[in-house]
């Protein structure tokens, strides 16, 4: 039998018995439901989301797995109607959601609700963007990302006149499409019709495009990763004329350095576990020493950045090495930015590690002021400011224990909170 489920843990690797049910919450295997997405938001709540076949819905629980019953109806959000196939949602800073699907066969459909669940009616036409591809005959909607400008991109393939391509169309805040990205707002990725593709936006408005697909014939999983300028055309500065071969970008770090998957699969969805990082122009981050202890094929595999900077790659047994199947975490020591990286402009930070009060001092006097922001490891901005005397107290005693990235002009310092 088939079962889908959330499991909690502990920073320690420890189950969170605490968690619903010993740790774990199940789903009603009678709707063969199975979870999709998972996203935290600021207050602890949990988002999920997950289908029943076509029928997308995101649902929100409290800290320990308890269904949030006055969210949207009953603690369920459905924000699809029939002839709709939902894809993917991402929680906006203000507890905002914006969804993304097809509707009929070859055309986008955005949504965007409220942190309660309602419709916002300043996106799109009441809160819904239905964007239709002239000229295509089936679409394949993939990822959805939103910009730090407010911009929201959206990894898909179509196909047009019996060719199919690999694309990102780029949508302003408001949910209409952005005429000046690519052509009519669409940029196409320069890769066969056999990759598969997902987007990562870097802060300054680009997007990394990672591609994949099995060739069955070498038994190889053949990748490639491309780079879009901000206005969608094709950043030949980035590896070898825009692409870096054999790649797939997974992680974009705060300081814009990239974490790529280099794991070795087989054609039985195995993979045993390698990951690279790059700088932002494709090259090779050498610094990054990649090294697992754990060498036995595992099942999908989904890794991300901890508050502390290091990386977590949450994973399971694959199917061929059972009966028993585990859950399998591995945690990787990762310095999210280089030794250069730690100095300001002449600037230092002090103390660091501190208990949210940080002093900046510069040696240079300011002219005029200078804007600085704060963001978390997510790249969500939590503060923003003007630096105008030559000693500045910054204050995120109100922020959760964790790492913090200072940004002030070209330049990030990380900051630590106990």
């Amino acid at each position: 039998m088939t079962k889908n489920f959330i499991a909690a843990f502990l920073e320690d690797g420890s189950l969170d018995t605490t968690f619903n049910q010993n740790g774990f919450l199940l789903l009603d295997m009678l709707n063969n439901e199975a979870f999709q997405d998972v996203e935290v938001q600021d207050d602890d709540k949990i988002l999920v989301g997950s289908n029943t076949g076509s029928d997308y819905k995101i649902s929100r629980f409290l800290e320990d797995g308890t269904p949030v019953v006055n969210f949207a109806t009953n603690g369920v959000l459905s924000p699809f109607v029939s002839g709709e196939t939902g894809h993917d949602f991402y929680l906006g800073p203000n507890g905002d959601i914006l969804v993304s699907g097809r509707s009929g066969s070859f055309s986008i459909v955005l949504k965007k609700f409220l942190s309660n669940g309602a419709l916002d009616p300043s996106f799109g036409s009441n809160g819904i963007t239905t964007y239709a591809l002239a000229g295509a005959s089936s679409l394949n909607v993939r990822t959805l990302k939103l910009q730090e400008n407010g911009g929201i991109i959206i990894s898909c393939s179509f196909t047009e006149n019996g060719s199919s391509s690999n694309n990102v169309v780029r949508f302003l805040s408001n949910g209409v499409i952005d005429t000046l990205y690519g052509i009519n707002g669409i940029a196409f990725v320069p890769v066969d019709e056999a990759f598969s593709c997902s987007s990562l936006p870097f802060q300054d408005g680009s997007v990394l495009v990672s591609c994949s697909y099995y060739d069955f014939l070498s038994e190889t999983l053949v990748r490639r990763t491309t780079k879009l300028n901000p206005n969608g055309s094709l950043d030949t500065s980035f590896g070898a004329g825009g692409q870096v071969t054999g790649y797939y970008g997974s992680i974009i770090q705060p300081n814009q350095r990239i974490i790529t998957d280099q794991s070795v699969s087989d054609f039985e969805g195995g993979s045993v576990l390698d990951y690279r990082r790059l700088y932002s122009n494709g090259s090779l981050d050498a610094s990054f020493q990649f090294s697992s202890n754990y060498f036995e094929s595992l099942g999908n595999t989904s890794p991300i950045l901890l508050n502390s900077g290091k990386m977590l790659v949450a994973s399971s047994d694959i199917w061929y090495n059972g009966p028993d199947i585990n859950i399998i975490l591995q945690r990787f020591n990762n310095n999210p930015l280089g030794v250069e990286e730690y100095s300001l402009h002449g600037s230092i930070v002090f103390p660091n590690p501190s208990n949210g009060l940080f002093t900046l001092e510069h040696s240079d006097s300011f002219s005029s002021e200078i804007a600085y922001q704060i963001s978390d490891i997510t790249g969500k901005i939590i503060q923003t400011g003007n630096l105008n005397e030559n000693q500045t107290v910054i204050d995120i005693s109100e922020a959760k224990s964790g790492m913090y990235f200072l940004i002030l002009g070209d330049s990030t310092l990380r900051l630590i909170k106990n």
